[in-house]
């Protein structure tokens, strides 16, 4: 199996400390995997990051700076990337109406 490096999200300044208050920073990767990045398609992998992001103080920074930087990949903000896509586009929709 593949080492997993989590990487700390992208696209924020230096001074934004969100990340800091967010639970996934403490989550012990080589022991409980990476349900934020699932290695298959598979809905419990993404069912469990999500319930890992569902009572997650920073939640919706996270969700936000993933709409923000365009993010594709992986759970973020409690969102996987296909429900992200669907709030990018009804967020697009609105604001042409």
């Amino acid at each position: 199996m593949a080492s997993i490096t989590r990487q700390a999200p992208t696209g924020m300044s230096m001074t934004e400390d969100w990340r800091e208050q967010a639970f996934c920073k403490s989550w012990d990767f080589k022991k409980k995997g990476d349900p934020w990045h699932p290695n298959s398609e598979s809905h419990i992998a993404a069912m469990e990051g999500k319930n890992l992001c569902s009572g997650c103080p920073v939640r919706y920074e996270c969700l936000f700076d993933a709409l923000d930087t365009d993010v594709n990949h992986g759970i973020r903000g409690g969102a996987t990337p296909d429900e992200r896509k669907n709030l990018r586009t009804r967020e697009h929709h609105e604001i042409r109406c």
